[in-house]
Formats: C-alpha cells, sequence, structure tokens
C-alpha cells in the first residue's frame, strides 16, 4: 500500500480525566468514531481549559507519553476522527491508580523506527518530554515494512506504488526484521537513558497486518504479509523482553491467534489506521500488561 501522506500526530497536554469525560460521553468503550462535525480533541481542549485542578489537591499527576508513527498518532484525517488509544489508556490507568494522568502525544506520522531514533536523539523538547514521563508508550515498525519503505533489501522504492509480494522472501524479510529490531533497541536504550533509571512503566507495541484479506490490498499479499508481520511483531517483542519491558501484542488482537483474520472491524477507512473501536482495543491490550509498574501517586 502506499504511504498515507504526512500530518504530524497530535500533540495534548489534556489530563486524561477531563478528556476523557469529553470524549466518552457520546462513545461506547467499542462504538464507532465521532461524526466529522464533532472533533473530540477540541472538545477535549475545551473542557481542559474550562476545568482546573482542586485546589489543595497532593495526587500525583502521572504523565503519560505516546512515540511512533501514524498508528498511535490517531490523525482525524486518516482515521475518521478516532478516539486516539492514548486517551483510552489514560483513562484506564486513571481509573486503575487513582492518580490523574495527562497525555502527550508525540507520534509522528508517516516516520520509521529510525526516524523515531533520530527524534529522540535530536529533538530537545521530546528529550524533555521523555525524561519527565511516568509512562512511555512506543508504537513504531509499520513503516518499516518492505512494502512501505523504500529502502529495504527487498524491493527498496519498487514498492512505491505496489507491493511486491514475490520478493519478500524469507533471507530478505529477516534482515529487514533484524534491522528494525536493532533500531529499536537503541530507541528503548535512548528513552532509559534519558529517564535515568527513574521508576517507569514502559510498553512497547506491536502492530497489525493490514493486508490479511484486505480487499484493498494487492492481490496475493495474505500469506507474504503474514510472514512479514510474523517476524516483526516476534522480534519487537524480543527487543521490548530484552530490555525488561512488556510487549502489548495488538498483533494478535487485531489478526486474531494465527494471524489470519481481517482486520475489519478494527481499522478506519483506509484498512490502515486504527479507527476508534481499534484504538480502544489497543487500549485493552495494554491495560492488560497490568499496573504495577506504574509509579505510585
Amino acid at each position: 500500500m502506499i504511504r498515507p501522506t504526512d500530518h504530524h500526530g497530535p500533540k495534548s497536554g489534556v489530563p486524561a480525566g477531563v478528556a476523557a469525560a469529553a470524549l466518552i460521553a457520546g462513545f461506547s468503550l467499542l462504538g464507532g468514531c465521532a461524526s466529522t462535525s464533532s472533533n473530540p480533541s477540541t472538545a477535549a481542549a475545551a473542557a481542559a481549559t474550562s476545568a482546573s485542578a482542586t485546589p489543595g489537591s497532593t495526587a500525583h499527576n502521572v504523565h503519560l507519553m505516546v512515540l511512533g508513527d501514524s498508528l498511535p498518532a490517531g490523525d482525524h484525517f486518516l482515521c475518521d476522527n478516532c478516539i486516539p488509544f492514548a486517551t483510552w489508556y489514560a483513562h484506564d490507568v486513571e481509573k486503575a491508580t487513582g492518580s490523574p494522568v495527562t497525555v502527550l502525544n508525540e507520534a509522528v506520522n508517516d516516520t520509521n523506527t529510525a526516524d523515531l531514533l533520530h527524534l529522540l536523539r535530536t529533538n530537545r523538547s521530546v528529550r524533555e518530554e521523555v525524561a519527565a514521563s511516568d509512562i512511555v508508550v512506543v508504537m513504531s515498525g509499520h513503516n518499516d515494512t518492505p512494502w512501505v519503505s523504500n529502502s529495504d533489501p527487498c524491493d527498496g522504492a519498487a514498492s512505491a506504488e505496489h507491493a511486491n509480494w514475490d520478493r519478500y522472501q524469507p533471507t530478505c524479510v529477516a534482515r529487514t526484521a533484524q534491522r528494525t529490531g536493532q533500531t529499536l533497541s537503541a530507541v528503548l536504550s535512548e528513552i532509559g537513558r534519558l529517564r535515568q533509571d527513574r521508576p517507569t512503566a514502559y510498553r512497547v507495541v506491536n502492530f497489525y497486518n493490514d493486508n490479511e484479506k484486505d480487499p484493498l490490498a494487492d492481490p496475493g499479499g495474505d500469506e507474504p504479509s503474514r510472514a512479514v508481520v510474523d517476524a516483526y511483531s516476534r522480534t519487537i517483542c524480543r527487543v521490548a523482553k530484552s530490555h525488561d519491558m512488556l510487549c502489548a501484542d495488538v498483533y494478535h488482537a487485531f489478526n486474531g491467534p494465527h494471524g489470519t483474520n481481517f482486520d475489519g472491524p478494527y481499522v478506519a477507512s483506509d484498512h490502515v489506521h486504527p479507527s476508534t473501536a481499534g484504538h480502544r482495543l489497543i487500549a485493552a491490550v495494554l491495560a492488560r500488561l497490568g499496573y504495577a509498574d506504574v509509579p505510585a501517586a
């Protein structure tokens, strides 16, 4: 599939309790997206502007940061005006811990894992935000796959218009997955250095297969794309484990235990980005990892 046009992901410092109250009022937990006449971010921001912390409150404000590509970014133009999983997950954390949660989503569209590493090493404000975050969620790797990347060893820039399924052979797929794993490891190391061993809840999220049984995908891609996403999802979780970080297996939540299910119920009309239902599912997978490592209030 052709990569989406580049829009920066939403940046939000809205307290989760305020945002969740504004957003969840109009949606069931696994409901559809908002209509285009009602922008959730605008509603949340308005609510945040009119509300303030309770005077004298001493509750620890948990800072939740999300990093990655367009899947976690929740750009409303790409996901049918969806509610990003960062909002849902922050609400879950708040309910479980009793601590107010502030969300900062620094995920950026049309970026890969190498771009994320560059961002972490060069962007001063992002580095300061990571250093101040109690929970850090990383979801990256989708744009490293050979049908999206223009620099992979399988077909390089030849996938700009169409996937070349016959060229995604085991040897080159293993090389691309290994390269992504090495870059992701550097990302997680950089985040750890910025946190300076302070108590932190780290969450690494793999990604789903948006080609499996998809009528809009290039024909013949079910088995080749499944082999690629199998390799990447294993690599992502292996790297997370090597850094003593928890991994959220979104791949099998979307595509089923064998990776053979169509992800249609969870993606937007572009058949790539998560819908509100998909973002809620990602938040649910994150919630199943528990909250024992979330810094105490």
